[in-house]
């Protein structure tokens, strides 16, 4: 590691031990995940391209995707534990890392950073490409939280870290609800 090098451990996720910022290269995962058809991605990051709204990201974010199930417990007098009702799943929580780095020169990247906030503060359910999230048929996300973070001496890249719902356009809900 060189005197320039610092060490994130693990961001935030689960399944990543974590990363190191090359001042040359940016953040490097040091364990990176794949898609596999023949292992459960949810609670697994995943680092692939992604494009939100019209801003595509210059590096590819790191992903995760987790979902709980609304269960309904119901006591019963006279007998151990709770009756569970499964009421359905709760919508997918997505967890994004991004570095936003100027490429050609050591400024904040201002227009990556004022590009990103323009997607973030419009209105509404947001249009989401990525591989893993169409895995599960996510297209569009609802943005709780976005954390923008500037490492101290390294001015020219922003770690961006968005906490995200996934959400479905009200056309398409009324549209599955005048067909059944």
């Amino acid at each position: 590691m060189s005197r320039f090098s610092f060490f994130i451990p693990g961001a935030g996720f689960t399944g990543v031990p974590g990363f190191r910022f090359i001042p040359d290269q940016g953040l490097v995962a040091i364990k990176e995940a794949t898609l596999s058809s023949n292992a459960s991605q949810v609670d697994r990051p995943f680092i692939g391209e992604m494009k939100l709204g019209a801003f595509v990201f210059p590096l590819d974010p790191i992903v995760q995707v987790q979902q709980g199930k609304k269960i309904v417990k119901t006591e019963l007098s006279g007998f151990p534990g709770t009756v569970k009702e499964d009421m359905g799943s709760d919508d997918y929580r997505i967890s994004i890392l991004a570095v936003l780095q100027n490429e050609d020169s050591d400024e904040y990247p201002e227009f990556l950073v004022s590009s990103l906030r323009a997607e973030i503060e419009k209105p509404g359910a947001l249009p989401i490409y990525n591989k893993l999230l169409s895995v599960y048929n996510i297209t569009n996300i609802a943005i709780e939280n976005v954390e923008f973070e500037t490492p101290e001496g390294y001015g020219a890249q922003v770690i961006v870290r968005i906490s995200a719902l996934s959400d479905f356009l009200p056309e398409v809900i009324l549209m599955k609800m005048l067909q059944a």
